[in-house]
């Protein structure tokens, strides 16, 4: 048999030995790309509850600066305040899902409750910071608030995207 030196052995040796690691290296990488998929997964969704709310707070920044205008010219009567607070506050909640479900375009009814709850909560703080008390309104609002959120969140995964061209 011919005889074969040491440096071709330990080449076709070390060869074989990089094979199995690359191999394993192979493995770990896909464990590892599963975590950061995970994390971008995570991190979309994220951008996408900023996304909503931000949204959501601009078009209530408008909404309450045309209802703060029309209620100095007198054309809104106080008692129809709550109300419209209720029903600006159910309309925020629809925009802010909404927006958050297109940028996410998975988990709309879990995201958009998340949205309306933020939102909520904002809106808490804000009165609570005015020294309002909250009371039964406070919960019919939530209530109604998580409910537009869902919904709207649900549409707005669900709806199909217009095909450009015609």
């Amino acid at each position: 048999t011919p005889r074969i030196s040491c440096n071709r052995k330990c080449r076709i040796r070390g060869d074989f030995f990089m094979e199995k690691r690359n191999i394993r290296a192979k493995g770990k990488s896909t464990e590892g790309n599963k975590n950061t998929g995970r994390k971008s997964e995570d991190s979309r969704q994220k951008k996408a509850v900023i996304v909503g709310c931000a949204a959501a707070i601009a078009a209530g920044m408008v909404l309450l600066t045309i209802l703060s205008v029309a209620m100095s010219a007198g054309k809104v009567p106080i008692w129809a305040v709550k109300g419209i607070g209720l029903i600006l506050g159910c309309l925020l909640a629809c925009i802010g899902a909404f927006f958050c479900a297109r940028h996410a375009k998975q988990n709309g009814f879990f995201l958009g409750m998340l949205c309306a709850g933020i939102l909520f909560a904002a809106g808490m703080l804000g009165s609570l910071a005015i020294g309002e008390t909250p009371g039964f309104w406070a919960l019919v609002k939530l209530f109604s608030m998580l409910l537009c959120g869902c919904l709207c969140g649900s549409i707005g995964v669900n709806l199909k995207q217009r095909k450009k061209g015609f």
